[in-house]
Order: structure tokens, then sequence, then C-alpha cells
């Protein structure tokens, strides 16, 4: 067993790495293409999700993982930071998130996330569609418009989705101690999308449950 855990570990820091590498890449990349209307909307939106209490996501993650993609700049109304945020959700659920290693040498908790996070990626590009066709000038159930808890039910799908992942490896002490960075990066971002959501329509919900009992 020891060289198949070594090799998992291996293959596991490999990966890392260039998960890492990239973030750097954008972030430099995406510093020079600021706007002022686009800045001033990612600062308001995320001050915005702060005072509403979203108690699973950290206070620096909002403005930080928008700003990674350049498009932010150039946003002029929360749907565009909403497709923003779940583009970066999709990344995360299918690049950087669970190690690219053999599935004969990986453990039963990642294959099970595996599962999870291909049923997130499968889920985006249908709530990136209902997202892109919402019109803030059309009121709720009205023609062509979809009524908010559709949207609401898409992103909890999402957050149950890496929830369901990182529950199972908190509980898996081998595992957690080498893809926790990146669980919790996938939990963040959908968690992200969710309170995106929010704003893009304007209705907030207060009782924000944490993501293992949506």
């Amino acid at each position: 067993m020891a060289p198949a855990t070594s090799s998992m570990t291996s293959s596991l820091a490999t990966v890392l790495l260039l998960c890492t590498a990239a973030s750097v890449f954008f972030s430099v990349a995406d510093a020079k293409a600021t706007t002022a209307d686009g800045h001033l909307l990612v600062t308001k939106t995320c001050a915005d999700i702060k005072r509403h209490d979203w108690g699973w996501l950290p206070d620096d993650v909002c403005e930080s993982r928008l700003r990674l993609d350049k498009r932010s700049a150039a946003a002029k109304h929360p749907r565009d930071l909403t497709l923003i945020a779940m583009s970066l959700a999709q990344h995360a659920s299918t690049t950087c998130s669970i190690p690219a290693i053999t599935v004969t040498t990986r453990p039963l908790t990642l294959r099970q996330c595996v599962m999870d996070y291909a049923t997130v990626a499968s889920a985006i590009p249908v709530c990136s569609a209902m997202v892109y066709g919402y019109n803030n000038k059309l009121q709720a159930g009205a023609q062509h418009q979809l009524a908010p808890v559709d949207y609401f039910d898409c992103a909890r799908r999402l957050r149950r989705g890496t929830a369901e992942c990182w529950f199972r490896v908190i509980t898996t002490p081998d595992v957690k101690k080498v893809v926790i960075k990146e669980v919790y990066e996938a939990l963040y971002r959908t968690e992200l999308v969710a309170a995106m959501v929010e704003e893009m329509l304007g209705i907030v919900i207060k009782d924000h449950e944490p993501p293992q009992w949506v």
C-alpha cells in the first residue's frame, strides 16, 4: 500500500501546483483590465453580500474571486457577476478540485467527490443559461421570465454538490490533509454563486443554511 500512497501524494502535489500557478497567472493578467464602473459594481455587490450574513463565505472571497475574471471589469449588473461566479465554479469543479490520479489509486472518498463535482459541472450550463436570460426590467412570472424560486433551486443544486464532497473529505483525515484547500475553494465558489443570485434578483433569504443541509 505504501507505494500507491506515495504515488497518489505525488500526483496530488503536481496538480495542486498547477492549479496554484494558474490562479497566479490569472490574477496578474486581470489586474491590468479594470474599469471604474466594473470595479465599483464588484465592490458594492460584495459589500452587500457581506451584510447579508453569508457565514460560510469568507469576507475576502467575493472580490478576490470575481476579479480573477477580467470580464468583471465590464460588468454592468449583478447578473453579469452571477455569470462570472458560475464560470469560476465551473472551473473549480472540473479542473482544480479533484486531483488527476488514476481511479485504481483514488480512495473511495475522492471517487465519490468526482461524482459530486460531475453533477455540479453538468448543472452549471443550465443554471448559466437561466441567468443569461434574466431580465431585471421584467417582473417575476412575466412572459419569458422565470420565477425567483427557479434561480434559487439551481444555485442550491450547485451548493449541495460541493457540500457533499466537502463533508466526505472533512470526515476522511487522510484525504482531508491533501485536498481540503481545493475542496473548500469549490465550496466557496458555489456559495458565491448562491449569494450572487440573491443580489441579481434583489431578494435576500435571511436564513442561509449551512451548505451540507441545503
